[in-house]
């Protein structure tokens, strides 16, 4: 076994750099961008296996690999768009966590409510 010691890493175009602090500090480990309206489906995720529709305005996030545990951070959007305008721009926000996923909520800021967005985004830190 041998060792390799770098202090920037690049991919093989010479692009999309990373020094090793920023590795071991960590990266976003997932996230999700989704249509949460009528039938749920994602429009581009890294690490998120699925979305499970649980009710208005509340989901569970399926990660495609688990972590070891549920000490990670969720912070996330919500944007109502009608046509190319944002009408308003409200939270999603983490609940329940395990390794294996986490329950979102998103939350209408003008009724205080749970509700279904057109455009829910989703990351998760670790």
């Amino acid at each position: 076994m041998s060792e390799v010691r770098v202090t920037t890493l690049k991919d093989t175009s010479g692009n999309n750099s990373s020094t090793t602090e920023q590795i071991g500090r960590g990266r976003v480990k997932a996230f999700v961008n989704f249509n949460g309206q009528g039938a749920v489906a994602i429009r581009n995720s890294f690490n998120t296996n699925s979305i499970t529709d649980r009710a208005g305005g509340r989901y569970t996030m399926n990660f495609s690999t688990s972590f070891a545990d549920a000490n990670y951070s969720i912070a996330g959007a919500a944007d109502d768009i009608v046509g190319l305008v944002t009408t308003d721009y409200d939270g999603a926000y983490g609940g329940t966590k395990n390794a294996s996923g986490c329950t979102i909520g998103v939350c209408d800021s003008r009724s205080a409510g749970y509700t279904d967005y057109p455009m829910v985004n989703v990351i998760v830190c670790r």
